[in-house]
This record gives C-alpha cells, sequence and structure tokens, in this order.
C-alpha cells in the first residue's frame, strides 16, 4: 500500500505541474508524520484494486483540513473525488472536527477544486 501512495503522489505532482506549467517539489510540501495518525489521515481511491485516487485530512484545533484530494485523469467524472471527500468528512468528524476547510492558492487555477468543493459545500480558505 506504501508503493501505491507513493505513485499517487507522484502523479499528483506531475499533475499538478503539467496543469500549472511549473514545478512542485513534493518535498517542500508535506513533513514526514503530517498525515499520520494523530495529527492526520491520508486515504486512497481504489477501483477494483487499482489506486485510481487520493485524499488527506490534516487535524488542527477543533478542525479537519482537506488536503491532497486528487483523482488520475482517466478516472474524473465518475464521482470518486466527490465520495473521498464524503469519507474524509465522516472521518474528520469521528474525530470530532466539525469545520472543513481547504485551501486554494491564489496564484494558481483550480476552478474545478473550488467548483467540487463548492458543490459539497466545503468551506475555502486562502
Amino acid at each position: 500500500m506504501i508503493r501505491a501512495l507513493q505513485m499517487m503522489l507522484r502523479n499528483y505532482y506531475a499533475d499538478l505541474s503539467d496543469r500549472f506549467n511549473t514545478s512542485f517539489d513534493p518535498s517542500a510540501d508535506a513533513h514526514p508524520g503530517e498525515y499520520d495518525l494523530p495529527q492526520g489521515v491520508f486515504y486512497l481511491a481504489l477501483l477494483f484494486g487499482r489506486p485510481v485516487g487520493c485524499g488527506a485530512l490534516r487535524f488542527l484545533n477543533g478542525y479537519a483540513e482537506v488536503k491532497k484530494v486528487w483523482v488520475d485523469p482517466a478516472y474524473r467524472r465518475r464521482g470518486i473525488a466527490a465520495k473521498l471527500l464524503s469519507r474524509l468528512e465522516r472521518r474528520g468528524r469521528e474525530a470530532g472536527n466539525s469545520r472543513y476547510p481547504a485551501r486554494h492558492k491564489r496564484n494558481t487555477d483550480r476552478s474545478d477544486q473550488l467548483l467540487l468543493l463548492s458543490w459539497i459545500h466545503f468551506d475555502r480558505t486562502v
């Protein structure tokens, strides 16, 4: 499962680099243990046993921050991201959190992310 997670993160960063014509450095983003319990949780979305997406929560002072929600382009528009977010929200609630902000970097066009988050009523922070 660790290899699948590493593959998803490589694909996530490669997709961001391609979409925004810039280079994303994965090592500058996540700190060791950032998504390990009790600080957070990381999920893989599997379709017939194949990893097709991922999503994470980071637990911070009474709220759960949504991070790294990504679905392989070949599997988009199938409801996978919405299911991931639903699972993340349920997990956050189980941990006693009631707010789920998602960061959006101002210097990138993440209209797909914003549309999905607003559709399912997540808070957006900048």
